[in-house]
C-alpha cells in the first residue's frame, strides 16, 4: 500500500461535502484526523450515547470514554487499525451511556482522502445494534429452554415406560398362567388374582400422576 503524506493540521480542516446529509444520517458518523483525533461527529452520538456533539469534541481520548471498559481493548485495536490506513466492518462492542446504561452498537472505519489524494484519516460508523443483541439473546434463551424441556420429557418418557412395564408384565403372567388352566387351587388362582389387582391399582396410579 502505497504511503499517504497525512494532511498539515495547520491547514485547518477541510470541508465536508453534503454536511446537512451527513448530519443528519442515522447511524454515529465520526471523521478522526491520522493521529486519531476526533474532528467532526455528527448529532447521532447523542442518540445512541447520551452525549452531545460538543462534548463529544472535548472528549479526552474519543470515543474510548464511550466503551464499555471490557470492550475497549478490541476498539483499540480498531483505531489502531484505522490509523494505519486499513479498514474494516462491524466489530461489536457495548457503548456506555451517559446515563449509566448499555448498548450495543457494531463499528465499521475506512480511510478518508481528498480529490487530491491527500489522506485526511478516517471515518467511523457506528449502528445501534442493540435491539437485534436483545432478540438473539432471548432465542438462546428460548432454545435453551426448549432443550432442556426436550431432555426432561425424554427422561420422563424413559421413566414412565419402565415404570409401565414392570406391572404389565406382572399382570401378563398372572392372566395368562390363570387362562391357562394350570391353576386349580383356588388359594393359588386368588393369589394370581390378587397380583392382577395389585399391578392393575399401580398402573391405575402411575396414570392419574
Amino acid at each position: 500500500m502505497t504511503k499517504r503524506a497525512p494532511r498539515d493540521a495547520r491547514e485547518g480542516p477541510p470541508s465536508i461535502p453534503f454536511r446537512s446529509i451527513a448530519d443528519a444520517t442515522y447511524d454515529w458518523e465520526s471523521w478522526l484526523s491520522p493521529e486519531g483525533e476526533l474532528l467532526w461527529v455528527n448529532p447521532a452520538v447523542e442518540r445512541i450515547t447520551g452525549y452531545g456533539v460538543e462534548e463529544s469534541l472535548a472528549m479526552t481520548g474519543y470515543p474510548l470514554p464511550i466503551v464499555a471498559p471490557d470492550d475497549r481493548p478490541r476498539i483499540e485495536q480498531v483505531l489502531q487499525s484505522a490509523r494505519s490506513g486499513s479498514s474494516g466492518n462491524d466489530v461489536e462492542f457495548r457503548v456506555l451511556r451517559r446515563d449509566g446504561g448499555m448498548r450495543w452498537a457494531a463499528i465499521s472505519w475506512q480511510s478518508f482522502d481528498d480529490e487530491a489524494g491527500r489522506w485526511l484519516g478516517f471515518r467511523t460508523s457506528i449502528r445501534d445494534i442493540h435491539e437485534r443483541k436483545l432478540a438473539e439473546s432471548r432465542l438462546h434463551e428460548a432454545l435453551a429452554v426448549a432443550e432442556q424441556a426436550a431432555a426432561a420429557r425424554q427422561a420422563f418418557l424413559a421413566n414412565t415406560s419402565h415404570e409401565l412395564r414392570t406391572p404389565l408384565q406382572s399382570i401378563r403372567a398372572s392372566a395368562e398362567t390363570l387362562l391357562s388352566g394350570a391353576v386349580d387351587d383356588p388359594a393359588a388362582a386368588r393369589h394370581f388374582v390378587e397380583i392382577v389387582a395389585r399391578h392393575a391399582e399401580r398402573l391405575a396410579r402411575l396414570t392419574q400422576d
